[in-house]
């Protein structure tokens, strides 16, 4: 598609920022390494992608006394000097990537807002160079993988990527807003990876479902995060859309319409945690009124009410946000609740026992998992309306939540 280039090429070399008219002027301590990687070695564009600073290794303890430091020798003017000048912070280092205006601006729409606006960027440096610099949240490998595509070199195009790198890049790729550039690849590295979704991933899927136009990916991992989450979202510096995590934005607003309600992550989480705070109280309260054996009753709305204290639902009800609250623990802890089994004496008590009619068998849960419990021999299992209103109020709060739809948010 594009002519024949030479060979990409990465050296690390001292850099040194040349301060102009038109750039902002940042000083580089002397001897800096930088790296430097050549997309297109007669590109017109210099980015700079800065990386954050490596944090330094904790100090060994060993138990030992620290060295007693021996008094140094007073400095001269000189030497003084230059510790003053190693005492100079050093910036963080960095990937310088050469590339091509003419083929940055094809595939970028940001790109082009950007170069052939009024901005410092557009403006070439001394060296004939212009200068985009971004701040450290990009990986510069998944950048060059980026670049290359926007530059056409599909030769230099990995055939697979893990799912973290391929995070990595749809995370540039939206940014920079050239998704067809990558489009065939990144449908190509997709369809080679696992779509199981866990918790430490589904993360990565929101990302890459959303760039490259994934809905059937999108909604699981959305359907994941909402089921998972103990608070809002937390994005752990992915760049995941405000507005499908929730906070949308005044523009957000205009383009969605006001009239429409939009469900988010957030959202859809706090609707459902809601819904079975209103169910359960409400379940409580018809327990109170039904009418039955004061000792059934007695028992049904202990247990009951235990539970779904030790749940955090009840006494006192929970409000919004519900943080600590998971929809998937709620799920679970509701579906695997069973009230103790009941029973009355049978013929058989009640020839040998005059008083058989006050007698009431309480028989504790089975546990989850648990064998079914044997029925005491010459007992009658007691059933009544209030035990079935248990079931059933507890059974109709155990709904599918579904993930969000991708075309909602495109």
């Amino acid at each position: 598609m594009f002519g024949p280039k030479p060979p990409t090429s990465r050296i690390s070399i001292p850099f040194l920022h040349l301060p102009t008219r038109n750039h902002s002027i940042t000083l580089f301590a002397a001897g800096m390494s930088a790296t430097h990687v050549d997309i297109d070695p007669e590109g017109d564009i210099l980015i700079i992608l800065l990386h954050d600073k490596p944090e330094p290794d904790p100090e060994e303890e060993n138990g030992e006394e620290p060295a007693v430091e021996k008094p140094e020798p007073e400095k001269t003017d000189g030497e003084k000097a230059d510790d003053e000048m190693t005492d100079v912070e050093e910036p963080n280092p960095q990937t310088c990537f050469k590339v091509s205006m003419k083929h940055l601006i094809l595939a970028s729409p940001r790109a082009k807002k950007m170069f052939e606006g009024n901005y410092t960027e557009a403006r070439p440096d001394a060296d004939g160079l212009r200068r985009w610099k971004f701040e450290p949240i990009f990986d510069p490998a998944a950048f060059e993988i980026v670049m290359n595509a926007i530059h056409g070199y599909t030769h230099k195009m990995p055939r697979t990527v893990t799912l973290e790198n391929l995070a990595k890049i749809a995370a540039i790729v939206d940014d920079l807003d050239c998704a067809q550039s990558l489009w065939f690849f990144a449908k190509t590295w997709i369809a080679g990876l696992d779509k199981y979704m866990r918790n430490e991933n589904f993360r990565w899927w929101i990302v890459i479902s959303f760039v490259f136009d994934e809905p059937d990916i999108f909604r699981p991992a959305t359907q994941l995060a909402i089921l998972q989450d103990k608070a809002q979202f937390d994005a752990q510096g992915l760049p995941i859309r405000p507005k499908i995590i929730g906070t949308i934005t005044g523009r957000d607003s205009m383009q969605f319409c006001l009239t429409l309600q939009i469900d988010t992550m957030d959202a859809e989480r706090e609707k459902h945690i809601k819904r079975i705070v209103i169910g359960v109280a409400s379940l409580v309260r018809k327990v109170q009124m039904q009418t039955c054996d004061p000792q059934c009753k007695s028992m049904t709305f202990g247990a009951l009410t235990l539970h779904l204290m030790s749940l955090n639902l009840i006494f006192p009800s929970p409000s919004e946000p519900y943080l600590g609250m998971s929809l998937n623990i709620l799920f679970y802890q509701l579906r695997i609740f069973q009230l103790p089994s009941v029973y009355r004496p049978g013929e058989s008590f009640k020839e040998h026992m005059t008083r058989s009619k006050d007698l009431w068998l309480f028989q504790q849960a089975m546990a989850p998992g648990g064998k079914r419990q044997r029925q005491p021999d010459g007992a009658d299992t007691h059933s009544c309306d209030l035990r079935d209103l248990v079931a059933k109020s507890l059974s109709s709060l155990l709904i599918t939540v579904p993930g969000l739809k991708l075309s909602d948010f495109r």
